[in-house]
């Protein structure tokens, strides 16, 4: 399953009830008033509509191509406009529409803003969620409770990969410069390889093999390795307890 999937980031849904249609994407009273006081036309209501109602449900705009047919159709119907129709204004006026769309909701849409928003969230949660999509949700939940103007999906993950990796160096170079200069050579000593390429770090990542008598005492054997190296322990109550079973997870 693909990220996206795994987040709430507002999409169409792929199956829409009739019901669920009328009641997200039918325009209100007040909606038709705002677009008669901005627009002229039954071909310019309708796309003023179209991206006012897109807008409100997925906190982002939508080309009018690339909405759904169920939704435009709704639309169309209801203004009386041919359902085949092909409808095309400038994208300068399209350009228009959505402004005044975001004024009249009163949308934050400054990248600026929204990106520090983003970063702020990931400092605040990421220590405490290091699954990806728990992530992405807390920066979703506090863009949509701002009333911002979503990003791209890309341009989010880019952000929180970006200060993801902020806060990881931050934590390496903590104990990167924590450590004593024997305790740096003891684990460089662990990547020196034998003839036959094998490594103590290999030996220490090997994962158990069957329940035999024999396996145990090496499973064993490695427990009381591991304890004897006893390296960075001093590190561990100062570093989140989600950020530590991220790092023994790597491989």
């Amino acid at each position: 399953m693909t990220l996206i999937n795994k987040t709430i980031y507002p999409r169409f849904n792929e199956s829409i009830s009739k019901e669920e249609l009328q009641k997200i994407y039918l325009s209100s009273t007040d909606e038709i008033n705002l677009a008669r006081s901005k627009v002229r036309g039954k071909e310019h209501m309708y796309l003023f509509l179209i991206n006012l109602k897109v807008f409100q449900n997925l906190h982002y705009f939508v080309d009018e191509p690339d909405v759904p047919p169920k939704i435009t159709r709704l639309m169309k119907s209801k203004l009386k406009i041919a359902k085949d129709s092909k409808i095309n204004l400038s994208e300068k006026t399209i350009g228009k529409y959505r402004k005044d769309i975001k004024q009249s909701l009163n949308v934050i849409s400054d990248s600026n803003y929204i990106k520090k928003l983003v970063l702020d969230t990931v400092e605040k949660y990421e220590p405490l969620m290091e699954n990806k999509a728990h992530i992405f949700n807390a920066v979703l939940e506090c863009l949509i409770k701002n009333n911002c103007e979503l990003p791209a999906f890309s341009t989010i993950d880019r952000w929180i990969k970006s200060k993801q990796s902020q806060i990881n160096n931050v934590i390496f170079d903590y104990v990167y410069n924590s450590l004593t200069t024997t305790e740096k050579q003891l684990l460089d000593s662990l990547l020196a390889t034998s003839n036959k390429s094998f490594s103590k770090f290999n030996y220490i990542k090997e994962l158990p093999k069957s329940p035999s008598l024999s396996h145990l005492k090496a499973v064993r054997d490695n427990y009381i390795y591991l304890k004897n190296i006893n390296i960075g322990e001093r590190f561990i109550t100062s570093i989140a307890p989600s950020k530590v079973d991220y790092f023994a997870l790597i491989k």
